[in-house]
């Protein structure tokens, strides 16, 4: 495995030489095998760990795993504790995934690493296509976060844990069949599997069809990048295309920027500096272009027309707008 690794992440460029990289590590098999693959690799890293503070303590003492396996390799460790939210009806899951990747990003590295693997791709796939999303799975590079396992299964990452006795922590939560992800890992794609031939390839060879076809949308819409890092999109393109929509979607979703965003950003096109934020990239509409930054640490300025605009999304907030007169007295 070490060897292909080797040759997928060279073939690829995908983590280039002089880069500032960052793994994520949870501790777990998966993040621990690409731990150890770095490694052996000699190619220098950080590591990021975030403490759920959940599981009755369990995920603290992931967190001191984390710690003293980057103390015994001489690694250097980011720690963050994530504070729950007050509203109890805040999906967990989503407001975990957010603050984990904001928290990574604030870190300021080149190259931000996950262990995704072949076996999560299928499982992104469903939950995509349950809840009416798309029939993507997960991209290898999305902006500056890299997943250089996709190409292996959980069992090959099995493997080569044991074979290397490498260590790691069990995290018994994902047994926990009340979760989607865990729903469709634990029961539904054996249940596949036992009847289907070879379905997870299938499935996946499935996905791969439908990134072909949103890269053939996407090489439409012309997106140019300046020497500054912005990027920059004519709305004569937007306004001459059958579907707007789903040609915008398919050029800004490498940014982060949801269909719902794109379908905001199509009301407003009229005008002019109405702003839409997605989790690493705030859109600016201007009156020929539309202008995508990157978030920077400084503070954020919406500005917009009111006349314009009566719906804004803002990263995870939504604001609806409505123009009031007081009578005189």
């Amino acid at each position: 495995m070490f060897n292909r690794f080797l040759n997928h992440i060279e073939s690829k460029n995908l983590i280039p030489s002089g880069s500032k990289v960052l793994l994520a590590c949870s501790g777990g098999m998966d993040s621990s095998v690409l731990f150890h693959l770095l490694l052996r690799a000699h190619i220098p890293f950080s590591v990021a760990h975030v403490d759920h503070l959940t599981r009755e303590g369990d995920s603290t003492a992931d967190a001191i795993f984390v710690q003293q396996l980057c103390e015994s390799y001489n690694i250097e460790c980011h720690l963050y504790q994530l504070s729950h939210p007050d509203n109890s009806t805040v999906n967990f899951q989503s407001f975990a995934h957010d603050k984990r990747y904001a928290f990574f990003q604030s870190l300021a590295y080149d190259i931000i690493l996950t262990a995704h693997h072949q076996d999560d791709i299928v499982e992104s796939i469903f939950l995509n296509f349950v809840q009416g999303r798309s029939l993507g799975g997960i991209y290898e590079q999305l902006g500056n976060v890299v997943r250089p396992l996709l190409p292996f299964s959980r069992s090959e990452i099995s493997d080569f844990a044991f074979e290397n006795d490498i260590p790691y922590v069990e995290d018994y939560s994902n047994l926990d069949n009340s979760y989607d992800r865990n729903f469709i890992r634990n029961e539904i794609l054996p249940l596949l599997s036992s009847r289907f031939e070879n379905v997870s390839n299938r499935i996946i060879g499935l996905s791969e069809n439908y990134a072909e076809q949103q890269k053939l949308i996407k090489d439409l819409i012309q997106i140019e990048k300046n020497d500054h890092g912005r990027y920059n999109l004519g709305k004569g393109t937007i306004r001459k295309a059958i579907a707007p929509a789903a040609m915008l979607y398919a050029g800004l979703h490498a940014f982060g920027f949801s269909r719902k965003q794109c379908r905001e950003v199509i009301k407003a096109l009229a005008s002019v500096g109405a702003q839409i934020q997605s989790s690493s990239h705030i859109l600016t509409i201007d009156r020929t272009h539309i202008y995508i930054d990157p978030i920077s640490k400084a503070k954020s300025i919406i500005a917009f027309d009111y006349r314009d605009v009566q719906h804004l999304s803002f990263g995870q907030y939504e604001f609806t707008f409505k123009v009031c007169t007081q009578a005189a007295h």
